[in-house]
């Protein structure tokens, strides 16, 4: 009996939503043209703000470096040990 492969079955295609209109982060409508799709933008300060999650995770990290290296340089410049 010969052993048969089946092809895998195709991953399905997203859809794509039909809405009357979009809205932005202050809550105003944003009108789109029919034929018009979605762009897909890597910009977090266009889409979301500076106060975004992604803006505002870089800002803790770049607090807690600084706050790092403050303390390393108070430990370096005291004259106390450890």
């Amino acid at each position: 009996m010969p052993i048969t492969r089946e092809a895998p079955p195709e991953a399905p295609s997203p859809e794509v939503a039909k809405v009357d209109y979009l809205v932005d982060e202050n809550g105003a409508p944003v009108e789109l043209d029919e034929d018009e799709g979605l762009r897909i933008t890597h910009d977090a300060d266009q889409t979301v703000g500076a106060a975004g999650p992604t803006n505002a995770m870089r800002y803790v990290l770049f607090g807690v470096a600084v706050m790092a290296v403050v303390l390393i340089v108070m430990q370096i410049v005291s004259s106390q040990p450890g």
